[in-house]
């Protein structure tokens, strides 16, 4: 810890974290705006913390504990692990709600200025990921996160394919219609890898 660090507690971090998903939200085209007269659409955030304090936070805050990751050469290894507990939360997400019929399938980068590193290619502007939400309203159902290429586990799909079939199966056999784009577009048709299963996908 630096020597200005000064402890926090239960309040702080759930201002923090609401902080956070207001700037989800509302978007502004810098960090430092959020706190700055002309842009603040939501006095409350300054009056909450303070920019300097809210930096601090998150160059400490953790979600896994360090001393415990896994040595890279580990086949243990995790390039996820900091992140790990929060990303189990997304499993959560089908118990919470009941979609409608329609569902979507599609790819998102989630914007990141630091560094991610993948097998053999750091990127430093964004982070690859893969979803599946309600139509209606954009509910996030489930996602996964692209970790640079990896042994595929149906040596007769595509990646693409894979994406497809992974985060719709639990939705197999309730009767829904499953959009997506071209880039998903399977170079087979979908019915061969997973039967008669009440659903339909389209593209």
């Amino acid at each position: 810890m630096g020597n200005n660090w000064e402890d926090t507690n239960v309040e702080e971090i759930q201002a923090y974290i609401g902080i956070l998903i207001y700037m989800g939200l509302v978007d502004l085209p810098e960090f430092e705006n959020y706190f700055r007269g002309e842009f603040c659409v939501c006095p409350i955030v300054r009056q909450a913390i303070t920019l300097k304090r809210l930096k601090k936070l998150g160059q400490y805050l953790h979600l896994n504990v360090e001393e415990e990751r896994p040595d890279q050469q580990s086949a243990d290894f995790d390039i996820l692990y900091k992140a790990r507990p929060a990303l189990g939360l997304i499993d959560k997400f089908t118990l919470a709600y009941i979609p409608g019929c329609e569902l979507a399938v599609d790819e998102a980068m989630i914007g990141f200025k630091g560094r991610f590193f993948l097998p053999g290619k750091p990127t430093k502007w964004g982070i690859k990921a893969w979803g599946l939400a309600d139509s209606a309203n954009g509910y996030l159902l489930k996602c996964d996160i692209y970790k640079g290429k990896k042994k595929e586990t149906r040596q007769d799909l595509l990646l693409e394919e894979q994406v497809v079939l992974q985060l719709t199966e639990i939705f197999w056999g309730k009767w829904h219609y499953i959009y997506f784009d071209n880039f998903f577009r399977p170079h087979k048709s979908y019915e061969n890898a997973i039967g008669t299963r009440n659903v339909q996908l389209l593209h």
